[in-house]
């Protein structure tokens, strides 16, 4: 294993362009660390035609493996993995598992980002999966979800907390009047 797994990462260090087509290989190797290994590596270097290799990892029992071919898809936004990983968002393996979840869909876009949103507009759902949903779309690069983002953190500030945002609205209102009344020619004090 030891012995494997050096000669694959001098493989990636001297010879990064040909060892893609040997980690696609070695995301199913039988040994954890050296399909770990691989997985991290085609998540680095983002390899080409990795997507197929990817999917059947997608529900492996080890749960590193599972968890870094997670992160891969998400990071080579590969729209395949979406169904599985939709499956996998209803019924997580755990909140770690829900959390990696939520950061691939994110990552892919598209179809990932529909999921993500369905999660945050529906009010039945338990607070920690919304603000899961909410915190993997604040991680998308392209903020393209950022409107409705912004309309769920108002829904969801202005639910939780009614007495202090209402609080937080009169405080403005009040410096809002006083940089009013500040700023008469006459120099009104409240």
């Amino acid at each position: 294993t030891h012995v494997r797994k050096w000669a694959f990462e001098h493989l990636c260090t001297q010879y990064a362009d040909q060892a893609g087509a040997v980690a696609n290989k070695l995301v199913a190797d039988p040994d954890e660390e050296i399909a770990v290994t691989a997985l991290l590596f085609v998540q680095r270097e983002r390899v080409c035609g990795a997507g197929s290799s990817l999917l059947a990892l997608l529900a492996d029992e080890r749960e590193r493996v599972a968890r870094e071919a997670t992160d891969a898809v998400g990071e080579l936004r590969c729209e395949e993995a979406v169904p599985e990983l939709t499956q996998r968002l209803r019924d997580p393996r755990s909140d770690e598992d829900l959390i990696g979840v939520a950061r691939a869909l994110a990552g892919i876009g598209g179809p990932g980002h529909q999921e993500l949103t369905a999660m945050l507009v529906d009010e039945e759902l338990d607070p920690f999966e919304h603000e899961v949903a909410f915190d993997a779309l604040t991680h998308d690069p392209t903020l393209s979800q950022l409107p409705l983002l912004v309309d769920v953190h108002l829904r969801d500030s202005a639910a939780e907390e009614p007495r202090r945002y209402a609080q937080h609205l009169a405080s403005e209102a009040e410096c809002h009047q006083l940089w009013v009344d500040l700023s008469r020619p006459d120099g009104t004090h409240l």
